[in-house]
């Protein structure tokens, strides 16, 4: 379908300086990250250990629309997506042939809002190693892992779907949260990708979480694992390499890599999330207040109020999966703390 808008010619100058390449496919990726900006405003986080799920009384009812086509405990073993992802059954291989470095320095900015998981960050990486640990040295053909790893991440979705029913989550705190969709026109699968596997630019820069993290690179047609990223990857994951029916989505030594990556790689990103933790224990801790706080993040004022809310649910996203901060109800209004580990890393008495 074709359709025709008239934009203005400051804004189409602008829109050329920084596509660099194909308008079409910059637009076509312009409106998929804008439904995906609107989608996520539907997304809040609760923390479960504050709340007894005994006595909760408002359980996702979107959530129990989402149908469960097939668990994964229905699959024979060889079959089973779990039990080819555990780490023990996975070489983490490290040569030059496999493994790259970034050719270009991390951007040290904000982690862009609609990368507000890391459960599929992680479960992307340990997808890749799998690949890569099939074919030890040579390396993964993007398309390859790109197809494979978006739908393995829709059978994913299923096993998180029956842990999050467990235990009545409602939505927003759910596990599932990140991971495609059973979707008959593959649109799920494909803002799966553009988030947390990757694509390369026009430029040939890796677009995506992976890339944003220094976590993979993708170099022509091919995607590598960076250093970090095998060590994120081998790092134990209580879903993954324990129970999937568990109640922890990250462990320790996940969140603790994080916290030290983000300090020494990432530090614009560490910045803002101290800067929250701070700005949630003075008392800004609710979302309209909290927006007016982050919209000072950008210094050269460019977020729109929606970006401004991009970022706030991505950095609480990723904060809450770092256990630095915990949501509660009071009313029809969510208000934010900061967890006992929050308290120690921003150094809050």
């Amino acid at each position: 379908m074709k359709v025709l808008v008239e934009i203005d010619e400051e804004l189409f100058i602008r829109m050329k300086r920084v596509a660099k390449g194909s308008l079409n496919n910059f637009v076509l990726l312009s409106i998929e990250n804008q439904i995906a900006i609107e989608e996520s405003k539907f997304l809040e986080i609760l923390d479960l250990s504050k709340n007894d799920i005994n006595t909760r009384k408002h359980p996702s009812i979107a959530l129990d629309k989402v149908p469960i086509v097939k668990s994964l405990e229905e699959e024979s073993t060889k079959e089973h997506l779990l039990y080819t992802l555990k780490k023990d059954r996975i070489s983490f291989v490290r040569n030059e042939n496999t493994v790259r470095n970034p050719d270009k320095p991390l951007k040290n900015y904000f982690i862009w809002g609609q990368y507000n998981k890391i459960f599929p960050i992680k479960f992307s990486l340990r997808y890749l190693a799998k690949m890569q640990s099939e074919i030890s040295n040579n390396p993964i053909l993007l398309t390859n892992f790109q197809n494979e790893c978006s739908t393995s991440a829709t059978k994913m979705k299923q096993q998180l779907l029956l842990n999050d029913k467990k235990y009545d989550r409602i939505w927003g705190e759910n596990f599932s949260a990140g991971f495609p969709d059973l979707d008959p026109d593959k649109k799920s699968q494909l803002r799966f990708i553009h988030h947390f596997i990757g694509y390369a630019n026009s430029q040939g820069d890796t677009v995506g979480s992976l890339g944003d993290y220094g976590f993979a690179i993708i170099f022509e047609d091919k995607i590598y694992l960076t250093p970090s990223g095998i060590q994120f990857a081998e790092l134990n994951n209580p879903i993954l390499d324990g129970n999937p029916m568990g109640e922890q989505l990250l462990s320790t030594e996940e969140r603790e890599f994080l916290i030290g990556y983000l300090k020494n790689q990432i530090s614009r990103d560490w910045d803002g999330i101290m800067k929250i933790i701070k700005w949630i224990s003075q008392g800004s801790n609710t979302p309209d207040s909290l927006n007016g706080k982050i919209k000072s993040l950008d210094v050269e004022g460019k977020w729109t109020d929606k970006m401004v809310n991009t970022m706030r649910t991505g950095f609480l996203g990723r904060m809450y999966d770092m256990d630095l901060i915990y949501r509660q109800k009071k009313g029809n209004k969510s208000v934010y703390f900061v967890t006992d580990a929050g308290k120690r890393v921003g150094e809050i008495a």
